[in-house]
């Protein structure tokens, strides 16, 4: 396979930039990697409702992440389902099942690739008569 070479120059330092591909060094006067991120940081979780769960979670240290992906599944055996993607740092999961033992996972992502996954376990909260 040919590796192809881009050189540009840096609008910030005006040196010379040399790539290999999107995830490769940067030569610049302030050299860094472009990588894949670390995972997202400090995730937490409220129960809302015997239906909904409001997750929040913090940029990775790296602050490289564009995105992340949240999924779920509600069997041990099951597969995940994508159920969030975006930029943005919350999200509430709604029409759960009261009761329900829920299983979540979460990544960072950005154009190098993913973030190893971080998993919750969470049971809603019981259906209430009125």
């Amino acid at each position: 396979m040919k590796t192809k070479k881009i050189i540009k120059i840096c609008s910030v330092c005006m040196f010379i930039i040399v790539t290999l591909s999107a995830c490769d060094f940067i030569l610049c006067s302030m050299p860094y990697i472009v990588s894949k991120p670390l995972f997202p940081m400090e995730w937490e979780c409220t129960i809302l409702s015997e239906t909904e769960v409001r997750f929040v979670w913090k940029t990775p240290a790296s602050h490289n992440a564009n995105g992340y992906e949240l999924e779920r599944k509600a069997d041990t055996h099951g597969s995940y389902q994508q159920i969030y993607k975006g930029s943005k740092t919350t999200f509430v999961d709604s029409n759960l099942n009261g009761n329900t033992k829920y299983y979540y996972r979460l990544r960072a992502f950005n154009k190098c690739g993913s973030s190893d996954w971080i998993k919750k376990t969470i049971t809603t909260s019981p259906v209430t008569d009125n």
